[in-house]
């Protein structure tokens, strides 16, 4: 199967490499013009018998995601000096949920090292264990919010499926 992946956007040659790739799941990075974005896709086992990544289906679907990492890398050219002042904000309002997030942590850890020593029952540490990660989704959706408030409206009409990692990391290397 290829790894490298070629297209031409707008005149512009544009390639990326296939850094992952099953029948199920497919993953392509750009490497040029714009290095390190990444995107990926994902077939249901129900769809497999009729299409997957293994096939020429998988080639086609690297090609549309490298044009769409183009099109995201090109979104992000475009309105760096912005990009910059709004990650800036964007890292100072989610440091301060991060203190948070680790209680959270730490505090599910003791759970399970209590339990184990037969400190409470099952019932108590299942009921305190939902809290936690309740609260640890409510604060990742809470970081989310806070990408979409600083970088979405730069990136409305994009239909690239890149993480939000990926992206405020790329952003960060400005």
């Amino acid at each position: 199967m290829e790894k490298t992946v070629k297209i031409n956007c707008k005149g512009l040659d544009v390639s990326g490499e296939i850094i992952f790739r099953t029948a199920a799941d497919i993953v392509v990075m750009i490497t040029e013009p714009y290095y390190g974005l990444k995107s990926g896709m994902h077939i249901p086992w129900w769809s497999r018998p009729i299409s997957n990544f293994t096939s020429e289906h998988g080639y086609e679907t690297a090609q549309w995601l490298l044009k769409n990492l183009y099109i995201l890398g090109l979104a992000i050219e475009t309105n760096a000096a912005t990009l910059k002042k709004e990650y800036l904000d964007y890292v100072i309002a989610k440091n301060q949920l991060l203190p948070l997030k680790e209680k959270h942590k730490e505090r599910k850890m003791y759970l399970r090292k209590e339990f184990k020593k037969s400190a409470f029952n099952q019932a108590y540490y299942q009921t305190e264990r939902k809290k936690i990660s309740v609260g640890i989704f409510e604060i990742d959706c809470e970081i989310n919010k806070l990408f979409e408030k600083h970088f979405m409206r730069f990136f409305e009409n994009h239909t690239c499926v890149s993480t939000i990692e990926n992206v405020v990391d790329y952003i960060s290397k400005l």
